[in-house]
Parts: structure tokens; C-alpha cells; sequence
């Protein structure tokens, strides 16, 4: 790693447990043997970090234990407010300035957490998120001024917390009304029609949100934290299950599901729903691009064992 500002690029997505390769190196700065981190620019606070990874993904053979899978990743202690997103296939829009972005950002690839590290700092007079931009070598660490759009996303968040699903699709359709021009919105549009129980609605988003990405940055965003407790997001994902059972050529369902397992990285179940999915003239081109994205990660993940 050099010292420029320009944020390191993190090439690798591999999962190891073997992390002595950071221990004695002066950059890195041992966090209580918990994780290890160093910061890329004295003029930012993102940092780059090997965090521990447990939770298990059927395509990447990762079972959960004590002694913890470490991945690297980027990070940005001092203004975050906690994650929402992973983005399954790792791509980002960094030009976005969006304030919620700020306070609400992205793992790429792998899910750690909505809040993986907590850290006090100082003289923090608001919350922001810090990025890059990709063609320019200065940190970007002002955000664009706060909008509607991003008070009804805050809004949002706080009521899909407190399980105040039909509120939160309120606050969620009119942000996107707001914003329409942002790719990210519309997926946690869908996930809290979702959580509501309005299958066919939040598939319909989600087919209209897939068609927005581009085919040379195949990804999709996960709003996985805007769960406090997984046991919430696993209990809505059995009963939209219960509901595929009842109604098995539905494809709307099929969708739904296949993407649901896609985002919490069960590869191995999605491929069922997404093949039933794709059945259907109406999903076919949605599922194809979810099955695309599942087989590139599938294909990739030998590459994660070291």
C-alpha cells in the first residue's frame, strides 16, 4: 500500500484465517486482536480493514465458528451511522452524494454486519459517509445538502426498525418519487413492500429496479441492514416460503424468493425459484440476470480459499 490519498483498491475477496501477514506491519493498527485496520489518507477517516467474517454462505463452504473467517474491506469509523447494503457482485455508485448514503452505507461483496465496528470519536459535529471519487484523486468527504428525499429515507429506516412496515413503504415510495434517478432507492422500496407482505408489488419493484443496472456492473443491493435482528429477516423469508408452497407457479413469488436467497447468500436455494422464475415471460429477463450474477459467484469462489 502507498501512502496517496487515492483510496487502495481491494482486488481480492478472499476469506482466510490467517491474518499474520498484517500483525508486524507498521501501517496496520491492531484493534484489540478484533480487527486490523490503517488509514489510506491523513485527510480522510476511511481506512481499510480486515474484519471477521462469520457469517455462512452455502456457495463459499464458510461454516460458522468460534475462530472467526477474515476479509478486507473499507471502512469509515468516524461519521457512519451503521450499514444497510451489501452489494452482491461489489459494485458501488461512488459518484452518488446523496446524504443517506452518507450515514447508511455498503459492504461490497460480503455481509459484516450493520454495525461492525463502534469506535468513539471526537469533535463529529454531524454524521456523513466518506467516499471517493473514482476519477479523482482528493477525498470527497461533503455531502450533497440534506433532501426530502433523504429525511423520508431516515424516516424509513427508523419505522422498518421498529417493525412499522406500512409506514415504511410510505416513506420509501415517496423518496424514490423524489429521487428517481437513483438506482439504490428502489431496492429497499421492494424489500419493505417485502417485509409488509405485498409479494407481488415488491417484485414488481424489484424487476423494474434490476432493468436500472448496468449490464457491465451486474449487482444487486441488499438492504440487509435494515433488520436490528436477522431473526426477523429469516421468519419473513420462511413465510414468503409458506407462500411459494401454496402458490408454486406464481412467478412474482419465485422471484422474490431467488432474490431474497441471493441477498442473504444462500446460492445453493436460489437457484430453484430463479429457474422457476425465468419460466415466465414476464420475470424471464430479471431472473436471468439474478441466475447470471449467482453463477459468476458461484464460478469465483474457489478463488476465496487461501
Amino acid at each position: 500500500m502507498t501512502t496517496s490519498t487515492v483510496r487502495p483498491q481491494i482486488s481480492s475477496r478472499r476469506l482466510t484465517h490467517d491474518i499474520s501477514c498484517v500483525h508486524h506491519r507498521r501501517r496496520w493498527k491492531n484493534h484489540s486482536g478484533l480487527y486490523f485496520s490503517f488509514a489510506w489518507s491523513g485527510s480522510s477517516c476511511g481506512r481499510v480493514a480486515y474484519l471477521p467474517y462469520r457469517y455462512h454462505h452455502s456457495w463459499s463452504r464458510y461454516p460458522i465458528v468460534s475462530r472467526p473467517y477474515y476479509g478486507l474491506s473499507y471502512y469509515y469509523p468516524r461519521y457512519h451511522r451503521r450499514y444497510i447494503y451489501v452489494s452482491i457482485g461489489g459494485y458501488w455508485p461512488s459518484w452518488y452524494r446523496y446524504r443517506r448514503y452518507y450515514w447508511y452505507g455498503c459492504h461490497p461483496y460480503y455481509w459484516y454486519g450493520a454495525s461492525v465496528i463502534t469506535e468513539p470519536y471526537q469533535n463529529v459535529t454531524y454524521n456523513t459517509y466518506n467516499y471517493y471519487d473514482t476519477n479523482d484523486d482528493q477525498p470527497q468527504d461533503e455531502p450533497e445538502y440534506q433532501t426530502a428525499a433523504d429525511l423520508c429515507f431516515s424516516r424509513a429506516v427508523e419505522l422498518f426498525e421498529a417493525g412499522n412496515y406500512a409506514d415504511a413503504v410510505l416513506q420509501l415510495r415517496e423518496a424514490v418519487s423524489l429521487s428517481p434517478d437513483d438506482i439504490v432507492l428502489p431496492f429497499t422500496y421492494s424489500q419493505a413492500l417485502f417485509a409488509n407482505g405485498d409479494y407481488a408489488h415488491a417484485a414488481s419493484v424489484l424487476r423494474e429496479a434490476i432493468a436500472q443496472i448496468p449490464d457491465d456492473e451486474l449487482t444487486v443491493y441488499y438492504p440487509r441492514g435494515l433488520y436490528k435482528d436477522e431473526a426477523i429477516l429469516t421468519e419473513q423469508i420462511a413465510q414468503l416460503e409458506a407462500a411459494v408452497g401454496k402458490e408454486p407457479f406464481d412467478s412474482d413469488y419465485q422471484l422474490l424468493l431467488g432474490y431474497q436467497y441471493l441477498g442473504i447468500g444462500d446460492l445453493d436455494k436460489a437457484r430453484q425459484p430463479l429457474t422457476e422464475a425465468a419460466q415466465s415471460t414476464t420475470n424471464m429477463a430479471t431472473a436471468g440476470k439474478l441466475q447470471e450474477l449467482s453463477e459468476k459467484l458461484e464460478t469465483e469462489a474457489p478463488e476465496n480459499t487461501l
